[in-house]
Formats: structure tokens, sequence, C-alpha cells
């Protein structure tokens, strides 16, 4: 299913774009569709169905189909849709679909993108904090070795440094000045235009391929240690995390290659951004939990840092807590995705 804030993302720039209502009986389905965004109602729409997005959304505001709605946890579940009206007393809006349809465009891809924009340019700033963490533990087992900080310059290429090490820094940097331009060219989508900039898809998987890489080469550079038993248990049924990080890059350049080689009129699926948005997290969550086991021999750059690498040393689980779907690196990625886009 679509996630409720991508459908509410995209309920929103879709008012934005609907003209105003010309007569009192016109103003009445749209004004009813509009107090049920300002309540909270949110359809179910289906991910990458053929039954266009906006359908779900008009039916469910008219009572058919299902909408989401909050338990006394807060966690969000589907209940039916004339249930979920009539809890929030809200009245159904019979909005035409022809009216609305005209006025989309792209909007439901548009509104997925933008959030996975804002977790793509968490993820970079994990790849910040953990490039600064790891070179500064380098430096600090390497008698000052590594500075924990971005360069100023590169001189030299000593023989035998790993080339992540050397180069950690700007590939960071990289991402770093390329969401920044994505986010621009996506604002000025979301304000001006109907649809996704050209080739988006495939800018967000280069830079998640980027991310990702750099996240399992930084891991390959902690220096090795015997595991101890909490390490073993963060995955629960044992799996090599080195080898599922390599995976995890080589499924994400997978998808950055087939997202290149794709004719320049066809449409991108946002389940493959999202896949590759969930393994490069599973990649930086596996390393900061490497990296969170040496918080108490080594202490953080920075001072403010250290409940942040506690906090997270803390999600290391006993075996099998999650069960084999659910191990502990995939539990770690989400929070730390929570902290990060946050913070």
């Amino acid at each position: 299913m679509q996630p409720p804030e991508v459908t509410r993302t995209m309920v929103w720039l879709l008012l934005g774009r609907t003209p105003p209502p010309r007569a009192a009986h016109d103003a009445t389905p749209h004004g009813t569709f509009v107090d049920h965004w300002n309540r909270g109602f949110t359809a179910v729409v289906p991910r990458d169905t053929d039954r266009a997005p906006l359908a779900h959304v008009v039916g469910a505001a008219a009572g058919q189909g299902h909408a989401w709605c909050r338990d006394g946890s807060r966690a969000w579940r589907t209940a039916p849709a004339v249930d979920v009206l009539r809890q929030l007393r809200l009245a159904p809006a019979c909005l035409s679909l022809r009216t609305v349809t005209p006025t989309a465009g792209d909007l439901p891809r548009l509104a997925e993108a933008l959030h996975q924009h804002v977790s793509l340019r968490a993820l970079v700033r994990a790849n910040t904090l953990g490039t600064t963490r790891l070179l500064a533990l380098l430096a600090e087992q390497g008698g000052g070795a590594a500075a924990p900080g971005p360069p100023a310059g590169s001189a030299g290429h000593p023989l035998g440094v790993p080339y992540v090490r050397l180069r950690s820094w700007q590939l960071v940097l990289a991402s770093a000045d390329q969401i920044t331009d994505e986010g621009a060219r996506l604002a000025h989508a979301a304000v001006h235009r109907r649809r996704l900039p050209a080739d988006h898809v495939v800018r967000q998987l280069l830079c998640l391929h980027r991310a990702a890489f750099v996240a399992e080469r930084q891991q390959a550079l902690l220096p090795a240690e015997r595991p101890s038993q909490d390490r073993l248990a963060v995955t629960a049924a044992g799996a090599d995390t080195g080898g599922t990080a390599a995976a995890h890059v080589r499924a994400i350049r997978a998808h950055r290659l087939a997202a290149e080689r794709a004719p320049g009129d066809a449409p991108a699926s946002a389940t493959v951004v999202a896949d590759a948005l969930a393994r490069a997290w599973w990649n930086v969550a596996s390393l900061f939990l490497d990296l969170a086991e040496r918080t108490g021999s080594v202490a953080p750059a920075q001072e403010c840092d250290a409940p942040f690498w506690h906090a997270l040393a803390e999600l290391r689980t006993p075996p099998g807590r999650y069960g084999t779907d659910d191990d502990g690196v995939a539990v770690a990625a989400r929070w730390l995705e929570r902290e990060f886009r946050t913070a």
C-alpha cells in the first residue's frame, strides 16, 4: 500500500491545483473534500495499481473502499472507509473523478518522490555522521593518521590505503550536492508542474547506490574483532552482515542500471526506489551497529553525539526476538531513519 503520509501529500498537492468552485453548488463537495483532509481522513491507495490512485481517494471520500485510521497505540491500520468517516463524524464527499483527474497530472508519483527525497536526505546525513565517527575511530587507533573532518583538498594516494578511506568525504559530499540540486528540482515541480523532473529516479538511484556503497566499504575498514555474543545476536538468523551489505549494493546497482537503460518515456516504479532505500538504510544500520559497539572504548568526536551512540547500542537484541523476517539490523535501520528525519 502507498504509505498514508504519501497519500496525504498527494491530496494536498491536488487540492492546491483544483480550480476554485465557480458556484455555490460546486463549492459544497470541494469544501467537504478539504474538510476531510483537515480532519485527517486518508484513503488507502494501492501502490503501482492499474486503477488511478485518485480513483481510490475519491471513492473512499464517498464511503467506498478502505481508509487509514489510528488505534490506541497510534499505529496506522486500515478499516472500511464508511466506518472511518463515521468515527471522524464526517459526511461523505461526492467529488467527481472527472473534475479531479485533469488537474492531477503526475501528482501520485510526485508525492511519493518528495517523501523518498526526505528519506534520502536523511540517509546522506547518516553517511556524514558515520564517516566522521569512523575516521575519528581509525585516527584514535592509528595514532591520528586519519582526520575526522572533510578534507580541504586531496594530496596523493598512499600505497596500501583503501580507496574508501581516502575518498569517503568526496563521495559523501558528492551525494550532498546531488540531493541539494534534486531538492530544488522537486520543489519547482511541486509548485509549478504536474510531473516529476526528467530522469529523477535515475539520479535518486545513483545517490542511493553511492550511499550504500560507502557504508558497506566503511564497515570493511573497521578493525577485526572477536565477535561478541551481543554482536552475533544482531541478526536473528545469524546472517553474514558483510555479505548481505554487498548483496544490497549489487541490487541497488542493478536497479540503477535498469533505470538508466529504460526508454525515456517509461514511467519508473516508485517501488524500485523504495526497495533501494530500504537496502541502503540496512547497510548504514549495519555499519552504525558496529560503530556503536566501539563507543565505550573511543569517545565520540562530538560529546553531544554520545547519547545517540549509546541509544543505538541499546538496540542490540536477543536472538529470535523479532523473528527471521525482522532482524535486528532492520529494526535499527527503521530507528535510524526516524532519528535522522526528525533531528
